[in-house]
This record gives structure tokens, sequence and C-alpha cells, in this order.
């Protein structure tokens, strides 16, 4: 009888183990794929990047980022205004390090608005310091090619981590505002220790649970048309 049980308890183990490896395989599969298209849409994006910068006229303002970014209207919403949007959906931190001359400095731009560092935290394994040292790379390096830049380093926006029937944690993933203020107080005292401004867009779109308010968000992380319109005028006092 021990002998039954001893041999029924090494199966269960087994089997777990086995359904545990299937899930990890299923996980790593779809993160590949994942990653996959990311990459194409991220190269191709600087293809554009490389062909509209043969356009850009004068010294724009820049806005660098990922796909909050890259779904600003900004030609639309300050029309009559010198901008350019060089967000890349997906793009995280070491993202932009690797396309400085196709996002900024071919631009030569008086102003960079700088928002980046979400994605990190569910593409990357870089801690909160790393990815705000990746931060501080972006601006020392804009800087040592344009020394006369005004450098914008605009907060990560809050994610919601509330129940609701708009907020899709899938998308969510693992990002906490936890993560996202720690990361946001670092910022704001790197740029008042270097003299940049810290654009602080997070206090904007908040609830009273410190959450990213349901009513201007679409599914929790990114934007809706109602969260850009409450934020352009903060931008619109730069320009």
């Amino acid at each position: 009888m021990e002998y039954l049980i001893g041999l029924v308890v090494i199966l269960v183990i087994i089997i777990g183990y086995l359904l545990y490896k299937n899930r990890i395989a299923k996980k790593e599969a779809i993160e590949e794929i994942f990653n996959f298209f990311l990459l194409n849409a991220y190269e191709e994006r600087v293809k554009w990047f490389r062909t509209l910068n043969k356009y850009v006229k004068g010294r724009p303002s820049v806005f660098v980022g990922d796909s909050i970014t890259q779904e600003f209207l900004l030609s639309e919403i300050y029309a009559g205004l010198n901008v350019c949007n060089r967000g890349i959906g997906g793009d995280t931190t070491e993202g932009v390090l690797k396309r400085m001359n196709e996002s900024i400095f071919d631009v030569n731009p008086s102003q960079l608005f700088l928002m980046i560092g979400t994605n990190d935290l569910v593409l990357s394994d870089l801690s909160s310091i790393q990815i705000v040292e990746n931060i501080k790379k972006i601006c020392v390096q804009s800087l040592e090619k344009l020394p006369d830049l005004k450098i914008h380093v605009v907060s990560i926006f809050p994610v919601s981590e509330q129940k609701d029937p708009k907020v899709d944690p899938n998308t969510v993933g693992d990002r906490t505002n936890i993560t996202i203020n720690e990361i946001n107080k670092m910022l704001e005292e790197y740029a008042k220790e270097v003299g940049i401004n810290y654009l602080d867009i997070s206090s904007l779109l908040i609830d009273e649970t410190g959450n990213l308010n349901v009513l201007y968000t679409r599914e929790g992380l990114h934007l809706s048309q109602t969260g850009y319109e409450k934020i352009e005028s903060i931008y619109r006092k730069h320009l």
C-alpha cells in the first residue's frame, strides 16, 4: 500500500512538472512571437524616421517615446506648430538608445519631450534604477550632441490596477504604480540635480486611489482621446 501511495505521489509530481514545463514553453513561444512583431515594427518605424528626417524644417520640438507617444496625434493637435513624433509602440529605454540618430540627432530639435520606461517593466529585466540610468544616458548623449537642446523628462504615466470592466489586466501586465512612482521620483530628482525640466503629467491622470483614471484610458495602460485632451495643454505651454 505504501508503495502504491509513493508511486502515485511520484506520478503527480512528474505530471505537475510536465504541465509546468508546457506552460513555460507556451509562454516563451508567445513571447518570441510578440517580440518578433515588435522588432519588425520597430525597424520599420526607424526606417520611416530616416525618411521623415529629410523633410524636417527648422528646429522642431521632438517627442520621443513608446506607443503612448506614437498614438499622440501631434501634427493635428498642435497644427501650425513645429513638432515631430518619434514614438514607437513597444519601445524601451534600450530601444531609444539604439535609435538616437534617427529620433533625436538627425532631427536637430530645439526641444526634446522624453517619456519612456513603462515597457521596460514588462519587456526587460532592468531594475528601476537601471531604467532611470538609461534615461539619464539618453539625456546626457542628447546634450553632448546638441548642447543648446531643452529637455523635458516626462513622468511615466500611471496604470490602472483597478478591477474595472474597462481595464485589461493582460495589457497592464506586471506594471505597478508603486514601481512607476518610484521611477518618477528618481527622474524628478535627477532633473532637478542637472537643471533640466521634469514634466509631471501623471498627477493629472490619476484618480483618488492613485490609479490611472478609467475616464482617460482605453484599457488601463494607453490613453483614450479624452486622456490626450486632458494633457495636451500642459505640453502646449512649452511649445
